[in-house]
């Protein structure tokens, strides 16, 4: 009885009852309306309500007949859901290598902002994106067999490949769903090419070394580091 002798704007928040003229306009253009707003208890506690209204005749008059729904645990799950998202974006950006979660497709479905940078793209551009379209063809038709398989056997996979004259070390760990089906592929890709380079490094001297143990001719001997270096680094000296 109490609640029916106050006025509607009493039970709104001042923002939302300011609203009000809003919303009859609404009303009386299309005959209903649907909208969020915030209510307030008696105690002075603030909740929020999801109100669907339209326009009634009741005892021969136009009324307004209105039902009233608390989503307050609709709102604390969005919290929860967007406070979840934005602890993984922060774990993702602490990897300092690419992390990527993809689709069967090859769709991303999360990526962190090293991945997306070698991709010369912000994760924003990239999230959505078929991958398969923002990396070399060769890679690309190298990698969708590898990542079919791994739908198919549930099994973790590791790749190497070259893009752009960097090199690419990528574990690639398979994403279930309760009922144990692969969802999804977890990617981690490091860029190993300075491990390689030192790996070469040490090749190229351990290889000088026997040729200068075979006693191999200085003049030989240069030639035989120049076309090494060339044939490990790709670059003349």
């Amino acid at each position: 009885d109490e609640l029916m002798q106050l006025p509607l704007a009493s039970i709104d928040t001042p923002e939302c009852a300011a609203r009000i003229p809003e919303r009859v306009q609404e009303l009386q253009a299309n005959g209903r309306a649907m909208f969020e707003a915030a209510h307030v208890r008696k105690n002075g506690q603030v909740f929020p309500v999801e109100v669907h209204a339209r326009v009634i005749e009741y005892d021969g008059q136009p009324a307004v007949l209105s039902v009233v729904r608390d989503i307050t645990k609709r709102k604390q799950a969005e919290i929860a859901r967007q406070e979840s998202e934005e602890t993984a974006r922060a774990l993702l950006n602490a990897i300092q290598e690419t992390a990527m979660l993809m689709d069967r497709e090859g769709v991303v479905l999360a990526i962190n902002d090293i991945g997306a940078l070698r991709v010369h793209r912000t994760p924003e551009e990239v999230l959505g994106r078929n991958f398969y379209e923002l990396i070399p063809v060769e890679v690309a038709n190298s990698r969708k067999p590898q990542i079919e398989k791994i739908f198919q056997t549930g099994q973790p996979l590791l790749l190497r490949d070259e893009r752009e004259g960097l090199f690419f070390e990528s574990k690639l760990y398979p994403v279930f769903n309760a009922a144990g089906g692969v969802t999804a592929v977890a990617v981690y890709a490091a860029d190993v090419s300075e491990r390689k380079q030192l790996q070469a490094v040490d090749s190229l001297f351990h290889e000088i070394d026997q040729q200068v143990l075979r006693g191999l001719p200085l003049e030989n001997l240069l030639g035989f580091i120049c076309r090494e270096v060339v044939r490990l680094f790709g670059y003349p000296v």
